[in-house]
């Protein structure tokens, strides 16, 4: 039966390839409402093409697909919408035009997590197509904002009933059965009513896409009188970071980085951080920007929250690993009187949401602000002695030839949204990781064998008489 199983997906190998480039086309940007519906549509159609139940719920925010029989459900969760492209010009091809180089698919959305999506699909094909004989059901939910705020597997688990356990495509492998915590919190920096309309004084302060997101970009508009912005000008001349250009009666700084993932901030160049590094060094008369300006300042290049007071010593927490809560600045903007910022925390047990709070409310004491958390999901613990876990790990270990662990994520998955939900793949040990960054892309071969994983362990949870949970 297995022998089969790996035939058929082989013989399957360009289609996949073909549906994935297909996939990488649509830049289904979380915001972009009518593109991340165009994804979600072509995803289902592929599974109608292969004949299974497949329908979209929810104003076309979340599409279900089932195959198999049985009270007993196993769950995927996937997603079609993907994170901003970033700096068009460092990519190596357009990011969504899905180049293959070599063994590469270049594309955004290749990792996270049209990718994936395309394995898993592929795998339920494989399973229909030999005839499998299914003891349970199958269902694979793919959502449209696991980027953003999640509004869409939101409103499905509070619809419909949950499968009873399952996977996430969307990390690394092996196992992943813990995850950090995920916060958004938004610093609104008030405009006073004495503010000066004139003076030498920051117009515009903006930076970032997503929240969760390490921003390559950022920009601000100052103005003021020429002598204060020639000074400027002949200061930014020694920055390679900065650019700066004429521009409404004042001048516009851009500010470079490098996009990275934000729950490992490390790995980027934040350029809202560099940006504010360099305006905070200039003498502008009061106002929400430039109160905005100086707490980035104040609080750059603190990673793990020493200066909010959230850092602590011990990176195990019961017994397990949680390594350290991470906060970054991912994205500013300024509108309607007030300069906002948002920060992104991955947290780490005991860090908690009053905690959180308090820390933020001590923060800006002297600032005349507010602040909201917009996004809240306690860390992630699955029990590894789950049947189905089993299962996962001994597949695994078939496939790769490597040995099955329980890992932690820095980053953050649907497996929040469900009970008994883990991260499993499609990364292996020591592949490159490029996702959120510029000139994400995945290879094709570990793809393949990924996905091969993937229906060997659907094939032998499906097919089990013993239930799994």
């Amino acid at each position: 039966m297995e022998t089969h199983l790996l035939k058929h997906l082989e013989s399957g190998r360009e289609r996949m390839i073909r549906d994935l480039r297909g996939f990488v086309k649509i830049p289904s940007l979380s915001e972009d409402k009518e593109q991340v519906k165009a994804a979600l549509e072509y995803y289902l159609t592929r599974a109608r093409e292969m004949g299974f139940r497949a329908q979209s719920l929810l104003d076309d925010t979340v599409g279900v697909i089932e195959w198999g029989e049985g009270t007993e459900t196993i769950g995927v969760l996937v997603h079609a919408d993907v994170v901003g492209p970033g700096d068009l010009s460092k990519w190596p091809c357009d990011p969504f035009e899905g180049r293959i180089e070599g063994d590469r698919l270049f594309g955004r959305g290749t990792i996270d997590d049209k990718g994936p999506a395309i394995s898993v699909l592929y795998a339920l094909e494989a399973l229909k197509s030999i005839g499998l004989r299914a003891r349970k059901t199958i269902r694979i939910i793919i959502g449209t904002q696991e980027e953003t705020e999640w509004s869409d597997i939101e409103r499905y688990t509070a619809s419909y009933p949950l499968p009873d356990y399952g996977f996430t495509p969307d990390g690394e492998f092996p196992i992943t059965n813990r995850e950090k915590g995920y916060v958004d919190i938004e610093i609104s920096f008030q405009k006073s009513e004495r503010e000066p309309e004139n003076g030498y004084r920051l117009v515009d302060l903006s930076g970032g896409h997503g929240s969760n997101s390490v921003p390559d970009r950022a920009a601000a508009l100052v103005q003021g009188p020429h002598g204060a912005l020639s000074r400027l000008r002949e200061r930014c001349k020694n920055i390679s970071y900065i650019e700066t250009e004429a521009a409404e009666e004042g001048m516009r700084l851009s500010a470079k980085g490098r996009s990275a993932h934000s729950s490992v901030p490390g790995s980027g160049l934040n350029a809202i951080e560099r940006l504010c590094e360099v305006l905070a060094c200039e003498s502008f008369v009061p106002s929400c920007m430039s109160e905005a300006v100086r707490f980035i300042d104040t609080h750059k290049e603190d990673p793990h929250g020493r200066k909010w007071g959230l850092h602590r010593v011990e990176d195990i927490v019961d017994g397990l690993f949680f390594d350290h809560t991470t906060i970054v600045p991912t994205r500013v903007k300024t509108e309607a009187g007030r300069a906002t910022v948002t920060y992104n925390l991955r947290t780490a047990p005991p860090v908690n949401r009053s905690q959180i709070e308090h820390t933020a409310e001590k923060a800006l004491t002297d600032y005349h602000a507010s602040f909201c958390l917009t996004d809240y999901k306690d860390p992630l613990r699955v029990d590894p002695k789950y049947p189905f876990l089993e299962i996962m790990a001994k597949t695994y270990e078939e496939v790769s030839g490597l040995p099955n662990t329980y890992t932690l994520a820095h980053g953050t998955s649907y497996a929040k949204a469900m009970p008994r939900f883990v991260c499993w793949g499609p990364l292996f040990p020591g592949d490159p990781d490029t996702c959120h960054e510029v000139g994400e892309s995945l290879s094709i071969s570990q793809w393949i064998k990924a996905t091969k994983i993937y229906t060997l362990a659907l094939a032998r949870m499906v097919s089990s008489e013993k239930p799994l949970r």
